[in-house]
């Protein structure tokens, strides 16, 4: 055990310590938990009165308050007589129970008579240094100044058994949310992943010293009865009102008030969930458990990734880098060689990165992919259903010879999405702005008269003039209303991939110069 003589006598001259291990205290006395009063003999014969008691610093360790009636303890300094009776509480153990590692402070309170009119100053608080003498200078008035009334010592005394020994100026602001914890949003992936929406549901966290979400969460349900409103603070209101939406009143209804609303989770359309899940991710309030059943206290907060959206690809395999070089010949050109068996895949893109549909977590249909540790945007379109029959069924085996054909079906699609092609297979993927072209054939006349359900207006023609609309996609025609996604030209071997919002832009552009669709 650590003695109050090992931690604090590095602060007595030597010649004090030596006369304090020769001294004998008359009496020690504890009346009550941390405080010692003893009375001691100096050199002269003089009973000398010591005062001890022991609080908790507010900013860490321990604070061993002083007072002593000797020249040197008036003056604030140590002296043989406290160093006599720390020795007599280490022997007795009054103040045992402080821990080895909890450093403890020295203060000597010095005394300072208060004159009449006289000023008495305090010492701003210092930060807490083990084993370091403190000296404040206070008015004292009962060790050796005027007496105090009876009802004034019985009320210091009462004042000293509630009130800490040592007293701090400095402002403590406590943390409300410590109690009972923050307000995390849980991302349900199961749920999300059935719905074509987000779904959160809200729990309770504990924080640890560092204001850190930690442990499991706690499930609740905000409304009346359960976590009011007013229970949050004012972040938490605040994003849980941008959660639920702003409520506008209609005209025969008024909405719900949120006060008096029950919430149990939390669904997010896909229009948006992209906006609110950044909104919590940059709070630190979104949290998904990996492992729901097999490790519930396993959770992870999720990081919002502001990059590019990911976006769904067919990837016909194996890559270029996979297969063996071959050696050639100065009079041969360099070509990657042709496997035997090729592969049909889904994965996601985003620039030069290719991920598998294993690596997620979670793909949500609300346009939004789970990745370990982080979130992002996820542009599937209409091709969204691709994502879950290769999930289900895995790739697709054929062999190299049929590329050609798995490439030309590919072009059929409707909804075809983005294509990865390696060298091997020989054919390149052409893309840009597509040329409207609008080409008059010979397509039956169509008469102002034939399906009009008045009277033809004066000055509009009898005749119409009937065509068709083509896209021009650098040197590939394909008709405006051909279903296909794309188109494939065997004979340069190139695959075009259609730009369908490029396409409807376009065509809202006839109507403004007087065509439509035919009629009939």
């Amino acid at each position: 055990m650590k003695t109050l003589e090992k931690r604090l006598f590095h602060l007595f001259a030597p010649a004090d310590v030596a006369r304090a291990r020769g001294i004998t205290p008359q009496s020690v006395s504890c009346p009550r938990v941390g405080q010692v009063r003893a009375t001691v003999d100096d050199a002269e014969g003089m009973p000398q009165e010591v005062i001890l008691e022991l609080s908790a610093h507010r900013r860490g360790g321990m604070t061993l308050e002083s007072r002593c009636t000797t020249t040197a303890g008036r003056a604030g300094r140590p002296c043989a007589v406290l160093a006599a009776v720390l020795l007599e509480v280490d022997r007795r153990g009054l103040l045992k129970g402080i821990h080895d590692q909890t450093p403890v402070t020295l203060d000597i309170v010095a005394e300072t008579p208060a004159d009449e009119g006289g000023e008495v100053e305090h010492d701003e608080p210092a930060p807490v240094v083990p084993g370091v003498v403190r000296v404040r200078r206070r008015t004292v008035a009962g060790l050796d100044g005027p007496r105090l009334p009876p009802w004034a010592a019985e009320l210091e005394e009462r004042r000293r058994l509630v009130e800490p020994a040592v007293r701090s100026l400095g402002v403590e602001i406590p943390d409300a949310r410590k109690a009972g914890g923050t307000l995390v949003f849980l991302l349900d992936a199961a749920a999300s992943a059935e719905a074509r929406a987000a779904v959160l549901r809200p729990c309770r966290m504990q924080l640890d010293v560092a204001g850190n979400a930690t442990g499991r969460p706690k499930p609740i349900e905000l409304g009346p009865g359960a976590v009011e409103l007013g229970d949050l603070d004012r972040q938490e209101r605040e994003i849980l009102e941008r959660l639920l939406g702003a409520a506008g009143a209609e005209e025969r209804s008024l909405p719900t008030p949120l006060e008096r609303r029950s919430i149990a989770r939390i669904v997010i359309s896909p229009r948006s969930a992209a906006a609110h899940v950044a909104l919590l991710c940059e709070t630190g309030r979104l949290v998904v458990q990996p492992e729901p059943r097999r490790a519930p206290d396993d959770v992870v907060p999720l990081a919002w990734d502001g990059g590019r959206p990911w976006e769904l690809a067919f990837v016909v395999g194996p890559d270029d880098n996979d297969l063996p070089r071959r050696s050639r010949t100065d009079d041969e050109e360099e070509s990657p060689p042709r496997p035997a068996k090729a592969t049909l895949t889904a994965a996601l893109v985003r620039g030069s990165q290719c991920k598998s549909l294993r690596e997620p977590r979670a793909i949500l249909k609300a346009g939004i992919v789970v990745f370990a540790d982080r979130i992002a945007r996820l542009e599937a379109g209409d091709a969204a259903g691709w994502i879950d029959q290769f999930e289900r069924r895995g790739p697709i085996e054929l062999s190299s010879a049929h590329c050609d054909g798995l490439i030309e079906r590919l072009a059929l699609l409707a909804d075809l999405p983005r294509v990865v092609l390696p060298a091997w297979t020989g054919w390149r993927i052409e893309s840009g702005a597509p040329r409207p072209k609008l080409i008059l054939d010979d397509s039956p006349a169509i008469s102002a008269d034939d399906g009009a359900d008045g009277p033809r207006r004066r000055g509009q023609p009898r005749v119409h003039l009937a065509g068709r609309v083509w896209f021009d996609y650098a040197g590939v025609l394909i008709a405006a209303d051909d279903p296909a996604g794309g188109a494939a030209d065997a004979d340069r071997r190139v695959l075009v991939r259609r730009d369908r919002a490029a396409e409807r832009e376009a065509l809202a552009a006839l109507t403004r110069h007087g065509f439509g669709a035919a009629r009939g």
